[in-house]
């Protein structure tokens, strides 16, 4: 087994090797469970039923705390499923020596390095305030070109070629988790030589990318803390691009060594800087990111550039601990060069609070603003850039709670409140909102296990030049018998809806039925009957469910 862990390659999080012998030699866990579905419907349902059946196994295998689960799936005569020997990485750590190996992914530098899956390996060094870490391997595999499909019509089939992509990242750096300093570099390159040439899919081109990452942060005091993240990207488009002689970049200067200079090099440039103060009651901190156009780093999965961005975010906690509240405003805009043709800026506020009374009552209250503003670069374009988007949202509620040694009660009403607008040439220049309020109540008798509740709804909705609304309610009830191994629960509810173009009402109800039999054995028996009458048409569906589960 151990063998069979070293050569596969899925994800384990990283083991500790100084508690290994803590840990079981082996186990084995799992389950295994049948189910079946039956549908039935009577008139014009708008979506068909299909009745459903199934078989589904998971199995867990831990060796010495490494965890190897497995788990196969049949259902509707479609067998999948699913195994961590072609994905599958170790991080086993020893004090402060951690090995990677197999699939991984690290944190170097969040605008350089970070998250981005390999297969290859790896070591980093934690001995008191040093910190060094170095990667390498492999994060695309060469995938051939199909000629005999085409990307158009074939769509949801079609696998787009990729050249294999090999690359390595380096950490160096010195301090404690209060202040410190890091380097980052990573380099990563595709191979022009891994798939057949030329390419028929035009946008494949074999790319490279060398970017580097300097982190630092400082904590002053027993309350501020200082942040720089700063980063650089050299990335190659096209590797079979023609160079620039006497480029500016450094061919001739010793760069070319390490990335050419081509007719496609882009550079880009990244950063954020943040303040913050933290206390036992506030919580405050400020931040500003900006991305310059074409910034782009094969080892992040994001593709955020031409942007700034402003967030200045806060709470604050009463010393009774009653009280808390947060709230933010951010901001950006993109065309930050100026090269486009329209600017879109957005903004965006969120405010909340929470205050409770005592052990029994509390509120709470929300706001939050979303809004954009695109206006056009230069004044001789035509005015269909214009365009302007609002939302508010605005809810709040209130809950009462008794408990004693005979029941729990509780008692829940909310409400909220949202209005949007959208204006520009392109846009129908008008408003809308939403409403809702709705009360909820959930008693539970503690000794008898009986769960009773119920609720009332209202939601309604207007704008662009029409309007609709619908009341309602729920009600439902639960008990347990014989030591909790056998539950039982009704529930049903009906809506009624109201609008210029017709009414309609719905009616569901549902009941569910599970037993649980010592450690290993539970089965569960269920349906549910909806009925939907209209102005035009009428149809109800049914469906009952039965599922067996063994667990070991």
């Amino acid at each position: 087994m151990l063998l069979l862990l070293l050569g596969s390659t899925g994800s384990s999080r990283a083991q500790d090797l100084s508690q290994i012998g803590q840990a079981k030699p082996f186990a084995i866990s799992g389950s295994i469970g049948v189910e079946g579905t039956v549908n039935g419907q009577s008139g014009a349902s708008p979506v068909p039923p299909l009745n459903s059946y199934g078989l589904n196994a998971n199995v867990n295998m831990s060796v010495y705390g490494w965890n190897v689960p497995l788990s196969v799936a049949y259902y509707n005569r479609n067998l999948s499923y699913s195994q961590p020997f072609q994905r599958y990485g170790l991080s086993p750590t020893y004090k402060w020596i951690t090995l990677h190996a197999g699939w991984r992914s690290v944190a170097f530098s969040p605008l350089v390095f970070s998250g981005v899956n390999f297969l290859g390996g790896g070591i980093e060094l934690n001995p008191g305030k040093f910190r060094f870490g170095v990667v390498y391997g492999q994060f695309n595999k060469a995938l051939a070109e199909d000629t005999s499909r085409n990307r158009l019509s074939d769509f949801g089939t079609y696998s787009y070629p990729a050249y294999r992509r090999t690359g390595y990242g380096v950490k160096l750096g010195f301090g404690t988790q209060k202040s410190f300093v890091d380097l980052v570099f990573f380099r990563a390159t595709d191979d022009t030589n891994s798939i057949a040439r030329p390419v028929l899919d035009r946008r494949i081109r074999p790319q490279q990318n060398t970017a580097g990452s300097l982190i630092y942060q400082q904590t002053m005091g027993r309350h501020l803390v200082f942040r720089l993240n700063t980063a650089v990207s050299v990335y190659n488009y096209d590797m079979q691009a023609d160079t620039i002689p006497g480029s500016l970049i450094g061919n001739g200067s010793g760069f070319k060594e390490v990335q050419p200079v081509l007719l496609s090099t882009q550079v880009g440039y990244a950063g954020d800087a943040s303040l913050a103060y933290k206390s036992r009651q506030i919580d405050v901190r400020a931040t500003v990111r900006q991305l310059s156009p074409f910034y782009q780093s094969m080892g992040i999965y994001s593709r955020l550039q031409d942007l700034r961005e402003i967030w200045i975010e806060g709470a604050y906690r009463s010393k009774n601990n009653k009280f808390f509240g947060n709230a933010s405003f951010n901001t950006d805009h993109n065309n930050i060069a100026q090269t486009k043709i329209a600017t879109t800026t957005r903004y965006g506020v969120l405010l909340n609070g929470n205050y409770e009374v005592n052990t029994k009552l509390g509120f709470n209250a929300g706001y939050t603003y979303n809004g954009y503003t695109q206006v056009k670069q230069f004044s001789g374009l035509p005015d269909t850039l214009l365009s302007t988007n609002s939302l508010h949202n605005l809810n709040a509620g209130a809950h009462y709670t008794t408990i004693n040694a005979y029941a729990t009660n509780n008692v829940l009403v909310s409400g909220g409140y949202q209005t949007g607008a959208a204006s520009g040439l392109n846009l129908d220049a008008n408003s809308y909102q939403n409403y809702f309020l709705t009360l909820n109540e959930a008693y539970m008798v503690l000794q008898s296990k009986l769960g009773i509740n119920g609720g009332l709804n209202f939601f309604g909705t207007s704008g662009y030049g029409t309007s609709a609304y619908s009341l309602g309610g729920n009600a439902g009830v639960s008990k347990a018998f014989f030591k909790d191994r056998l539950t039982a629960g009704v529930n049903g509810g009906y809506f009624r809806n109201f609008s210029p173009s017709g009414n309609s009402s719905s009616a569901t109800a549902a009941a569910q039925l599970g037993y649980r039999g010592g450690r290993h054995h539970s089965v569960t028996l269920g349906g549910n009957y909806t009925f939907n009458h209209s102005d035009y048409a009428d149809y109800s569906v049914y469906r009952l469910q039965s599922a067996y589960l063994y667990t070991f």
